[in-house]
Protein backbone atom coordinates (compact mmCIF):
# COMPACT_ATOMS: atom_id res chain seq x y z
CA UNK A 1 0.00 0.00 0.00
CA UNK A 2 3.05 2.27 0.58
CA UNK A 3 5.61 3.59 -1.39
CA UNK A 4 8.55 4.57 1.00
CA UNK A 5 12.60 5.43 0.11
CA UNK A 6 15.60 6.91 1.10
CA UNK A 7 18.31 9.01 -0.11
CA UNK A 8 21.42 6.50 -0.22
CA UNK A 9 23.30 5.60 2.73
CA UNK A 10 20.65 7.56 4.83
CA UNK A 11 17.45 6.09 6.66
CA UNK A 12 16.82 8.74 8.67
CA UNK A 13 13.79 11.03 8.62
CA UNK A 14 13.82 14.55 10.21
CA UNK A 15 11.72 15.23 12.64
CA UNK A 16 11.65 18.94 10.89
CA UNK A 17 10.76 17.20 7.94
CA UNK A 18 8.17 15.52 9.42
CA UNK A 19 6.30 18.73 11.07
CA UNK A 20 7.28 21.07 8.26
CA UNK A 21 3.69 22.03 6.54
CA UNK A 22 5.92 23.10 3.48
CA UNK A 23 7.90 20.88 1.68
CA UNK A 24 10.34 22.10 -1.79
CA UNK A 25 11.24 20.16 -4.17
CA UNK A 26 14.89 19.90 -2.62
CA UNK A 27 13.11 17.37 0.27
CA UNK A 28 11.67 15.30 -2.15
CA UNK A 29 14.09 12.47 -1.96
CA UNK A 30 15.26 11.58 -5.62
CA UNK A 31 16.61 7.70 -5.22
CA UNK A 32 14.82 4.92 -4.32
CA UNK A 33 14.98 1.48 -3.50
CA UNK A 34 12.24 -1.26 -3.63
CA UNK A 35 11.56 -2.02 0.09
CA UNK A 36 11.46 -0.77 3.29
CA UNK A 37 13.48 -1.69 6.56
CA UNK A 38 11.34 -1.34 9.80
CA UNK A 39 13.95 -2.58 12.75
CA UNK A 40 14.11 -6.06 11.89
CA UNK A 41 11.45 -6.93 8.79
CA UNK A 42 11.49 -5.62 5.51
CA UNK A 43 8.39 -4.96 3.17
CA UNK A 44 8.27 -5.14 -0.45
CA UNK A 45 6.77 -2.07 -1.95
CA UNK A 46 5.04 -2.62 -6.00
CA UNK A 47 7.07 -0.77 -8.08
CA UNK A 48 3.84 0.26 -9.63
CA UNK A 49 3.09 2.43 -6.45
CA UNK A 50 6.60 3.75 -6.39
CA UNK A 51 5.93 4.87 -9.82
CA UNK A 52 2.64 6.66 -9.44
CA UNK A 53 3.73 8.64 -6.40
CA UNK A 54 5.91 9.99 -8.63
CA UNK A 55 3.49 11.29 -11.24
CA UNK A 56 1.21 12.37 -8.31
CA UNK A 57 4.10 14.93 -6.95
CA UNK A 58 4.71 16.34 -10.13
CA UNK A 59 1.25 16.92 -11.20
CA UNK A 60 0.59 18.53 -7.96
CA UNK A 61 3.79 20.86 -7.83
CA UNK A 62 2.45 22.34 -11.51
CA UNK A 63 -0.90 22.52 -10.08
CA UNK A 64 -0.68 23.74 -6.32
CA UNK A 65 -0.15 27.09 -5.30
CA UNK A 66 3.70 27.54 -6.05
CA UNK A 67 5.24 25.06 -8.51
CA UNK A 68 7.61 24.10 -6.10
CA UNK A 69 6.14 24.11 -3.13
CA UNK A 70 2.69 22.23 -2.45
CA UNK A 71 0.97 23.40 0.62
CA UNK A 72 0.51 20.08 2.54
CA UNK A 73 0.63 18.99 6.05
CA UNK A 74 -0.31 15.34 7.02
CA UNK A 75 -1.60 15.55 10.81
CA UNK A 76 -2.41 11.52 11.88
CA UNK A 77 -5.38 11.64 14.75
CA UNK A 78 -4.56 8.16 16.08
CA UNK A 79 -0.76 7.26 18.06
CA UNK A 80 0.04 4.40 16.45
CA UNK A 81 -0.53 5.81 12.77
CA UNK A 82 1.55 8.31 13.94
CA UNK A 83 4.17 5.74 15.01
CA UNK A 84 3.99 3.48 11.98
CA UNK A 85 4.29 6.63 9.60
CA UNK A 86 7.35 7.88 11.34
CA UNK A 87 9.19 4.54 10.68
CA UNK A 88 12.58 4.63 9.21
CA UNK A 89 12.75 5.38 5.45
CA UNK A 90 9.18 6.06 4.98
CA UNK A 91 8.27 9.85 3.82
CA UNK A 92 4.74 11.09 5.06
CA UNK A 93 4.33 13.31 2.30
CA UNK A 94 4.24 10.17 0.10
CA UNK A 95 1.91 8.16 2.49
CA UNK A 96 -0.55 11.94 2.26
CA UNK A 97 -0.39 11.74 -1.54
CA UNK A 98 -1.67 7.91 -1.63
CA UNK A 99 -4.64 8.94 0.61
CA UNK A 100 -5.18 11.89 -0.84
CA UNK A 101 -5.70 10.17 -4.87
CA UNK A 102 -7.13 6.81 -2.98
CA UNK A 103 -4.03 4.68 -4.32
CA UNK A 104 -3.85 3.64 -0.47
CA UNK A 105 -6.25 1.93 1.28
CA UNK A 106 -5.72 1.13 4.91
CA UNK A 107 -6.64 -2.88 4.56
CA UNK A 108 -3.29 -2.83 2.74
CA UNK A 109 -1.74 -0.19 5.03
CA UNK A 110 -2.26 -2.87 8.01
CA UNK A 111 -0.97 -5.68 6.03
CA UNK A 112 2.57 -3.73 6.21
CA UNK A 113 3.00 -3.22 9.91
CA UNK A 114 0.67 -5.12 12.27
CA UNK A 115 3.57 -4.55 14.62
CA UNK A 116 2.78 -1.44 15.44
CA UNK A 117 -1.19 -1.32 16.09
CA UNK A 118 -2.32 -0.46 12.67
CA UNK A 119 -5.54 -2.38 12.16
CA UNK A 120 -7.61 -2.42 9.09
CA UNK A 121 -10.65 -0.29 10.46
CA UNK A 122 -8.38 2.52 11.77
CA UNK A 123 -8.91 5.70 9.95
CA UNK A 124 -6.24 7.54 8.04
CA UNK A 125 -8.02 10.59 7.26
CA UNK A 126 -6.64 13.00 10.08
CA UNK A 127 -5.04 15.12 7.66
CA UNK A 128 -5.52 18.79 5.63
CA UNK A 129 -4.91 19.18 1.84
CA UNK A 130 -4.15 22.84 0.72
CA UNK A 131 -5.67 23.72 4.06
CA UNK A 132 -8.89 21.86 3.28
CA UNK A 133 -10.15 19.20 5.69
CA UNK A 134 -10.80 16.26 4.62
CA UNK A 135 -14.65 14.99 4.57
CA UNK A 136 -14.25 12.00 2.27
CA UNK A 137 -15.07 8.68 2.82
CA UNK A 138 -11.23 7.28 3.92
CA UNK A 139 -12.59 4.69 6.59
CA UNK A 140 -11.25 1.30 6.64
CA UNK A 141 -14.22 -0.76 7.54
CA UNK A 142 -15.95 -3.54 5.04
CA UNK A 143 -18.40 -1.67 3.39
CA UNK A 144 -19.23 0.70 0.30
CA UNK A 145 -21.94 2.78 -0.73
CA UNK A 146 -24.03 2.47 -3.86
CA UNK A 147 -23.73 5.32 -6.45
CA UNK A 148 -27.33 5.66 -8.82
CA UNK A 149 -27.53 7.76 -11.52
CA UNK A 150 -30.92 8.19 -12.20
CA UNK A 151 -31.07 12.04 -11.99
CA UNK A 152 -30.45 14.66 -14.58
CA UNK A 153 -28.48 17.16 -12.25
CA UNK A 154 -25.86 14.82 -10.75
CA UNK A 155 -21.88 15.33 -11.19
CA UNK A 156 -20.17 13.55 -13.79
CA UNK A 157 -17.95 10.38 -12.78
CA UNK A 158 -14.66 12.83 -12.30
CA UNK A 159 -16.58 14.33 -9.65
CA UNK A 160 -18.05 11.53 -7.93
CA UNK A 161 -14.86 9.50 -7.83
CA UNK A 162 -13.37 13.06 -6.52
CA UNK A 163 -15.71 12.75 -3.68
CA UNK A 164 -15.89 9.54 -2.49
CA UNK A 165 -12.27 8.23 -2.36
CA UNK A 166 -13.96 5.30 -0.95
CA UNK A 167 -12.23 1.67 -1.15
CA UNK A 168 -15.81 -0.20 -2.30
CA UNK A 169 -18.37 0.87 -4.58
CA UNK A 170 -21.22 -0.54 -6.30
CA UNK A 171 -22.61 0.82 -9.47
CA UNK A 172 -25.78 -0.26 -11.26
CA UNK A 173 -24.44 -1.09 -14.67
CA UNK A 174 -20.77 -0.83 -16.19
CA UNK A 175 -20.78 2.11 -17.90
CA UNK A 176 -17.61 2.89 -19.70
CA UNK A 177 -17.15 6.53 -19.14
CA UNK A 178 -17.63 5.58 -14.56
CA UNK A 179 -15.47 2.71 -14.90
CA UNK A 180 -12.37 4.92 -16.53
CA UNK A 181 -12.99 7.43 -14.20
CA UNK A 182 -12.15 4.95 -11.40
CA UNK A 183 -8.78 3.67 -12.80
CA UNK A 184 -6.20 4.66 -10.29
CA UNK A 185 -8.53 5.79 -7.79
CA UNK A 186 -8.00 2.61 -5.39
CA UNK A 187 -11.70 2.27 -5.41
CA UNK A 188 -13.19 -1.10 -5.63
CA UNK A 189 -16.19 -1.99 -7.79
CA UNK A 190 -18.98 -4.06 -8.22
CA UNK A 191 -20.48 -3.56 -11.87
CA UNK A 192 -23.80 -4.78 -12.56
CA UNK A 193 -25.30 -6.63 -15.54
CA UNK A 194 -28.74 -4.25 -14.99
CA UNK A 195 -32.11 -6.42 -15.55
CA UNK A 196 -33.02 -5.49 -19.30
CA UNK A 197 -29.25 -6.89 -20.09
CA UNK A 198 -30.08 -10.19 -18.30
CA UNK A 199 -31.92 -11.70 -21.23
CA UNK A 200 -29.34 -11.22 -23.99
CA UNK A 201 -26.66 -12.32 -22.04
CA UNK A 202 -28.62 -15.52 -20.62
CA UNK A 203 -29.09 -15.90 -24.53
CA UNK A 204 -25.11 -17.30 -25.62
CA UNK A 205 -21.92 -17.70 -23.93
CA UNK A 206 -21.17 -15.26 -26.88
CA UNK A 207 -22.93 -12.19 -25.45
CA UNK A 208 -21.67 -13.38 -22.45
CA UNK A 209 -18.11 -13.21 -23.31
CA UNK A 210 -18.50 -10.10 -24.81
CA UNK A 211 -19.74 -8.63 -22.30
CA UNK A 212 -16.84 -9.42 -19.76
CA UNK A 213 -14.73 -8.33 -23.00
CA UNK A 214 -16.01 -5.05 -22.92
CA UNK A 215 -16.92 -3.81 -19.48
CA UNK A 216 -14.87 -6.35 -17.18
CA UNK A 217 -11.47 -7.10 -18.62
CA UNK A 218 -10.16 -3.30 -19.38
CA UNK A 219 -10.80 -2.79 -15.53
CA UNK A 220 -9.95 -6.02 -14.20
CA UNK A 221 -7.71 -4.26 -11.15
CA UNK A 222 -10.45 -2.85 -9.18
CA UNK A 223 -13.33 -4.80 -10.04
CA UNK A 224 -14.13 -7.19 -7.14
CA UNK A 225 -17.61 -8.49 -8.03
CA UNK A 226 -20.60 -8.33 -10.50
CA UNK A 227 -23.92 -8.44 -9.66
CA UNK A 228 -26.35 -10.15 -12.43
CA UNK A 229 -29.65 -8.72 -12.11
CA UNK A 230 -31.60 -6.20 -9.56
CA UNK A 231 -33.88 -8.01 -7.16
CA UNK A 232 -34.77 -10.01 -10.34
CA UNK A 233 -37.25 -12.45 -8.88
CA UNK A 234 -39.22 -9.33 -7.11
CA UNK A 235 -40.24 -7.91 -10.80
CA UNK A 236 -39.87 -10.57 -13.23
CA UNK A 237 -42.66 -13.11 -12.37
CA UNK A 238 -40.42 -15.05 -10.53
CA UNK A 239 -39.06 -16.63 -13.76
CA UNK A 240 -35.03 -17.34 -12.52
CA UNK A 241 -34.26 -19.30 -15.53
CA UNK A 242 -32.95 -16.44 -17.42
CA UNK A 243 -31.47 -15.15 -13.66
CA UNK A 244 -29.34 -18.45 -13.59
CA UNK A 245 -27.79 -19.04 -17.51
CA UNK A 246 -26.82 -15.37 -17.23
CA UNK A 247 -24.94 -15.99 -14.07
CA UNK A 248 -23.50 -18.87 -15.82
CA UNK A 249 -22.22 -17.51 -18.53
CA UNK A 250 -20.69 -14.54 -16.95
CA UNK A 251 -19.08 -16.89 -15.08
CA UNK A 252 -17.76 -19.02 -17.51
CA UNK A 253 -16.51 -15.70 -19.69
CA UNK A 254 -14.10 -15.14 -16.22
CA UNK A 255 -12.93 -18.52 -16.49
CA UNK A 256 -12.31 -18.63 -20.02
CA UNK A 257 -9.88 -15.10 -19.94
CA UNK A 258 -8.77 -15.89 -16.14
CA UNK A 259 -10.92 -13.64 -14.61
CA UNK A 260 -12.28 -15.83 -12.22
CA UNK A 261 -11.16 -14.37 -8.85
CA UNK A 262 -13.74 -11.82 -9.85
CA UNK A 263 -17.35 -13.44 -8.33
CA UNK A 264 -20.49 -13.27 -9.81
CA UNK A 265 -23.81 -12.69 -7.03
CA UNK A 266 -27.22 -11.45 -7.74
CA UNK A 267 -28.85 -9.14 -5.11
CA UNK A 268 -32.16 -10.27 -3.84
CA UNK A 269 -34.91 -8.42 -2.47
CA UNK A 270 -35.79 -9.00 1.45
CA UNK A 271 -38.62 -11.73 1.19
CA UNK A 272 -37.99 -14.20 3.69
CA UNK A 273 -41.31 -14.90 6.18
CA UNK A 274 -41.60 -15.56 9.41
CA UNK A 275 -41.36 -14.59 12.76
CA UNK A 276 -39.18 -15.01 14.93
CA UNK A 277 -35.77 -15.02 12.80
CA UNK A 278 -35.47 -18.75 13.42
CA UNK A 279 -38.50 -19.27 11.55
CA UNK A 280 -37.61 -17.88 8.21
CA UNK A 281 -38.62 -19.27 5.16
CA UNK A 282 -38.32 -18.47 1.67
CA UNK A 283 -41.74 -17.89 -0.18
CA UNK A 284 -40.33 -19.82 -3.67
CA UNK A 285 -37.73 -22.38 -2.04
CA UNK A 286 -37.17 -23.75 -5.49
CA UNK A 287 -35.96 -21.13 -7.29
CA UNK A 288 -33.81 -19.70 -4.16
CA UNK A 289 -32.08 -23.25 -4.26
CA UNK A 290 -31.08 -22.78 -8.01
CA UNK A 291 -29.65 -19.92 -7.29
CA UNK A 292 -27.64 -20.59 -3.89
CA UNK A 293 -26.43 -23.79 -5.80
CA UNK A 294 -24.47 -22.14 -8.35
CA UNK A 295 -23.10 -19.18 -5.99
CA UNK A 296 -21.90 -22.47 -3.98
CA UNK A 297 -20.28 -24.12 -7.08
CA UNK A 298 -18.28 -20.81 -8.17
CA UNK A 299 -17.33 -19.93 -4.52
CA UNK A 300 -19.60 -16.58 -4.34
CA UNK A 301 -21.72 -14.67 -1.55
CA UNK A 302 -25.34 -14.32 -1.84
CA UNK A 303 -26.29 -10.44 -2.13
CA UNK A 304 -29.51 -9.49 -0.07
CA UNK A 305 -30.91 -6.01 0.13
CA UNK A 306 -32.50 -5.18 3.49
CA UNK A 307 -34.53 -2.37 4.72
CA UNK A 308 -35.72 -2.35 8.09
CA UNK A 309 -36.79 1.09 6.99
CA UNK A 310 -40.16 -0.61 5.58
CA UNK A 311 -40.70 -2.55 7.96
CA UNK A 312 -40.85 0.49 10.26
CA UNK A 313 -43.03 2.39 8.03
CA UNK A 314 -45.94 -0.04 7.79
CA UNK A 315 -45.78 -1.44 11.02
CA UNK A 316 -46.65 0.70 14.38
CA UNK A 317 -45.64 -2.28 16.54
CA UNK A 318 -41.98 -1.57 15.25
CA UNK A 319 -40.17 0.30 18.00
CA UNK A 320 -38.48 3.38 16.83
CA UNK A 321 -34.98 3.01 18.55
CA UNK A 322 -35.32 -1.11 17.82
CA UNK A 323 -35.26 0.08 14.10
CA UNK A 324 -32.62 2.66 14.04
CA UNK A 325 -29.73 0.62 16.46
CA UNK A 326 -30.34 2.77 19.06
CA UNK A 327 -30.59 1.06 22.65
CA UNK A 328 -33.77 -0.24 23.50
CA UNK A 329 -35.62 -2.42 25.65
CA UNK A 330 -38.18 -4.06 23.20
CA UNK A 331 -35.38 -7.23 22.57
CA UNK A 332 -36.71 -10.60 20.72
CA UNK A 333 -35.03 -13.60 22.34
CA UNK A 334 -35.12 -16.26 19.84
CA UNK A 335 -33.93 -19.54 20.69
CA UNK A 336 -31.31 -17.81 23.37
CA UNK A 337 -30.59 -15.21 20.74
CA UNK A 338 -30.94 -11.44 21.99
CA UNK A 339 -32.21 -9.25 18.99
CA UNK A 340 -31.63 -5.79 19.51
CA UNK A 341 -32.22 -4.24 16.92
CA UNK A 342 -34.49 -5.24 13.57
CA UNK A 343 -31.29 -5.22 10.98
CA UNK A 344 -29.82 -7.94 12.72
CA UNK A 345 -33.43 -9.59 12.89
CA UNK A 346 -33.97 -9.55 9.13
CA UNK A 347 -30.84 -10.56 8.31
CA UNK A 348 -30.90 -13.85 10.49
CA UNK A 349 -34.50 -14.45 9.09
CA UNK A 350 -32.81 -14.60 5.33
CA UNK A 351 -30.15 -16.99 6.84
CA UNK A 352 -32.67 -19.39 8.47
CA UNK A 353 -34.32 -19.51 4.97
CA UNK A 354 -31.28 -20.46 3.71
CA UNK A 355 -30.77 -23.17 6.09
CA UNK A 356 -33.86 -24.50 5.80
CA UNK A 357 -33.26 -25.10 1.95
CA UNK A 358 -29.88 -27.30 2.77
CA UNK A 359 -27.32 -24.04 2.83
CA UNK A 360 -26.77 -23.27 6.34
CA UNK A 361 -23.24 -20.73 7.15
CA UNK A 362 -23.91 -19.26 4.00
CA UNK A 363 -21.82 -16.01 2.90
CA UNK A 364 -23.81 -12.50 3.08
CA UNK A 365 -23.09 -9.55 1.17
CA UNK A 366 -25.39 -6.72 2.03
CA UNK A 367 -25.75 -4.98 -1.12
CA UNK A 368 -27.88 -2.28 -0.11
CA UNK A 369 -29.48 -0.57 3.18
CA UNK A 370 -30.67 2.98 4.04
CA UNK A 371 -32.98 4.98 5.07
CA UNK A 372 -35.19 8.32 3.33
CA UNK A 373 -34.75 11.40 4.70
CA UNK A 374 -37.68 13.13 2.45
CA UNK A 375 -40.69 12.82 0.18
CA UNK A 376 -43.41 11.47 2.32
CA UNK A 377 -45.26 12.44 5.96
CA UNK A 378 -45.29 8.56 6.62
CA UNK A 379 -43.68 7.37 9.58
CA UNK A 380 -39.74 7.56 9.74
CA UNK A 381 -39.36 9.91 6.87
CA UNK A 382 -36.92 12.59 8.24
CA UNK A 383 -33.65 13.44 8.09
CA UNK A 384 -33.15 12.58 12.25
CA UNK A 385 -34.29 8.90 11.87
CA UNK A 386 -32.31 8.50 8.29
CA UNK A 387 -29.35 10.45 10.27
CA UNK A 388 -29.71 8.30 13.21
CA UNK A 389 -30.05 4.68 11.11
CA UNK A 390 -26.75 5.18 9.21
CA UNK A 391 -24.50 6.67 11.71
CA UNK A 392 -25.60 3.92 13.98
CA UNK A 393 -25.11 0.99 11.10
CA UNK A 394 -21.58 2.02 10.60
CA UNK A 395 -20.86 1.58 13.97
CA UNK A 396 -22.74 -2.01 14.19
CA UNK A 397 -20.40 -2.94 10.97
CA UNK A 398 -17.20 -1.59 12.39
CA UNK A 399 -17.94 -3.46 15.26
CA UNK A 400 -17.46 -6.69 13.65
CA UNK A 401 -19.88 -7.68 16.26
CA UNK A 402 -22.33 -9.89 13.09
CA UNK A 403 -25.45 -11.04 13.92
CA UNK A 404 -26.62 -13.31 16.81
CA UNK A 405 -26.54 -16.15 14.80
CA UNK A 406 -23.63 -15.50 12.95
CA UNK A 407 -21.11 -13.66 15.88
CA UNK A 408 -18.15 -11.74 15.13
CA UNK A 409 -18.68 -12.60 11.41
CA UNK A 410 -18.77 -9.44 9.06
CA UNK A 411 -20.98 -8.56 6.09
CA UNK A 412 -19.29 -6.13 3.47
CA UNK A 413 -22.01 -3.89 3.95
CA UNK A 414 -22.93 -0.90 1.16
CA UNK A 415 -25.46 2.45 2.18
CA UNK A 416 -28.23 3.21 -0.27
CA UNK A 417 -27.01 5.94 -1.29
CA UNK A 418 -24.73 8.27 -2.58
CA UNK A 419 -26.93 11.18 -3.98
CA UNK A 420 -30.23 12.09 -3.75
CA UNK A 421 -31.86 11.02 -7.46
CA UNK A 422 -34.46 13.34 -9.27
CA UNK A 423 -35.45 10.82 -11.71
CA UNK A 424 -36.30 8.05 -9.59
CA UNK A 425 -40.20 7.91 -9.35
CA UNK A 426 -40.93 10.76 -7.02
CA UNK A 427 -41.26 10.38 -2.91
CA UNK A 428 -38.98 8.52 -0.87
CA UNK A 429 -37.53 7.16 -4.01
CA UNK A 430 -35.61 10.21 -4.95
CA UNK A 431 -34.12 11.21 -1.05
CA UNK A 432 -32.23 7.91 -0.01
CA UNK A 433 -28.58 9.95 -0.58
CA UNK A 434 -25.86 11.09 1.58
CA UNK A 435 -25.49 13.99 -0.42
CA UNK A 436 -27.36 16.91 -2.87
CA UNK A 437 -26.48 16.36 -6.28
CA UNK A 438 -24.32 19.21 -5.47
CA UNK A 439 -22.12 17.11 -3.26
CA UNK A 440 -23.36 19.02 -0.56
CA UNK A 441 -24.34 16.44 2.69
CA UNK A 442 -27.64 16.17 2.80
CA UNK A 443 -26.49 15.20 6.83
CA UNK A 444 -23.91 14.75 8.47
CA UNK A 445 -22.44 11.14 9.03
CA UNK A 446 -19.79 9.44 10.55
CA UNK A 447 -18.27 6.90 7.58
CA UNK A 448 -14.95 6.29 10.09
CA UNK A 449 -16.15 5.88 13.39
Amino acid sequence: MVSAHSETGSETESETEWQSPHLTAAAWPSSRQSHVTSRSKSFAIPRRIDKRLNQLFDDLRRTRHSPETPQMSYKPTDASTRQWCRLRSLNWLRICLLIERGVLDTGELSVVDHRHGYRERDCACGYSFGGRRCTRFHCGCNGGINVGRVGDNLPGPGRIVELLQRRKVRIYDADLKMLTAFKGSGIKVTVAVPNDAVATVASSQQEADRWVRTHVKPFVSFIDRIAVGNEWLHGHKRDVSPLVLAMQNIHRSLVKLSLSKIKVTTPHAFDAIGFPPSKGRFPYPADMKRILNLLQTTKSAFTLNVYPFFAYKVNANVNREYAVFNPNSNHVIDMGRRYTNLFDAQVDTHRSAMAAIGYPDFPLVIGETGWPSAGSNARGVNIQDAQTYNNNLVKHELSSEGTPMRRNVRMPTYIFALFNENLKGGGIENNWGLYHPNMTPVYSINLSV
